[in-house]
């Protein structure tokens, strides 16, 4: 059996639209050092039977999982399990490697030998059609740095050049860290990035734009009204991070760097909490013990200082936030 240098994760919840472009563009069939396992989660479309037939036309390289719904979590969980490739990386199934991309990362992977790789992303807006690309500047290409003395915010501006997007991780290192992500819910994917980064010790960042992300398809957990929605699953998400945080604690530098993780989520919670017209106490007993946990840890939030937001960051309590989500939505009215 051939060695698989990289193993592809690739999430799949009724994705029978996209799945196939997905796995096309992770398939090269002069190269079997690839393995992509496609981790379906219950779907109830006809993305099993898609990802299946590829599967049997290319069995050496594509393995199927058919799980219960558990959201994404559960997915990545099931396949690290299972994955036989020196690096792991994950691909959600409505998007798509760059035509050629993957061949040159292969070459790049088999050469290498850090323990995360970082590579670019093209991003699309499918509402206006628009591109912008996010890579990592100011750095040396190619060269291999010190993680642990590696600041990130020395190099990223947080337009995404650290996520599950760019992030490529040895796959031993996933398992070491005890990976294991919460089903249940979404967002799980900011886990995934954090959890790793007191583990690793070498880092290396190529200019290669490997991944195409699409922004904005319906249905999507990152539109705003599913935002909305999704505060419970944002609660867990976050709390999970802040909790790992607490009982791991580490170096000032990793510390920083896993707070852009940690702000990602936090912006989440901002932007779920603000859609809202008003919190009820239940979900208020999720919200409240988040905010004492980010004042305990010092993470800093540059949205905090927003005069809607500052007064129940700093002094919690149910009756001041929803006056000034009144306030909020008195000053910015929705579309």
């Amino acid at each position: 059996m051939t060695e698989k240098i990289v193993t592809i994760i690739v999430p799949t919840y009724n994705m029978e639209k996209y799945i196939g472009r997905c796995i096309e563009s992770a398939i090269i069939p002069s190269i079997e050092s690839i393995e992509v396992i496609v981790v379906n989660d219950g779907s109830t479309d006809n993305s099993h039977e898609i990802a299946s037939e590829y599967a049997d036309k290319y069995p050496d390289s594509i393995r199927v999982i058919d799980k219960g719904n558990g959201h994404y979590g559960t997915t990545i969980n099931a396949g690290l399990k299972v994955a036989r490739g020196k690096y792991m990386r994950i691909m959600d199934a409505d998007d798509y490697f760059e035509e050629g991309a993957l061949e040159k990362f292969v070459q790049l992977l088999a050469n290498c030998d850090t323990d995360l790789v970082v590579t670019a992303k093209r991003e699309e807006l499918l509402e206006d059609g628009k591109f912008r690309l996010v890579r990592v500047e100011n750095v040396e290409y190619g060269k291999v740095y010190d993680y642990p003395s590696f600041r990130v915010t020395d190099y990223s501006t947080w337009k995404g050049e650290f996520n599950m997007h760019t992030m490529t991780c040895k796959t031993a290192l996933l398992r070491e860290c005890g990976l294991n992500l919460p089903g249940g819910v979404c967002y799980t994917d900011m886990i995934y990035c954090m959890q790793p980064l007191d583990r690793i010790k070498t880092l290396v960042i190529y200019d290669l734009v490997l991944y195409h992300y699409n922004i904005g398809r319906e249905g999507s957990s990152t539109t705003q009204q599913v935002i909305k929605r999704n505060l419970k699953h944002i609660c867990t998400v976050l709390t999970y991070m802040l909790d790992y945080c607490e009982q791991h604690p580490s170096t000032e530098i990793i510390q920083a760097n896993r707070n852009r993780h940690i702000n990602e989520a936090f912006d989440f919670f901002l932007n779920s909490i603000m859609r809202h017209d008003f919190v009820g106490r239940e979900e208020y007993e999720l919200v409240c013990p988040i905010l004492y946990k980010i004042k305990k840890l010092n993470i800093k939030n540059k949205r905090i200082s927003k005069y809607y937001i500052k007064p129940w960051v700093e002094n919690p309590s149910l009756l001041r936030l929803n006056f000034w989500l009144t306030i909020y939505k008195i000053g910015h009215p929705l579309k």
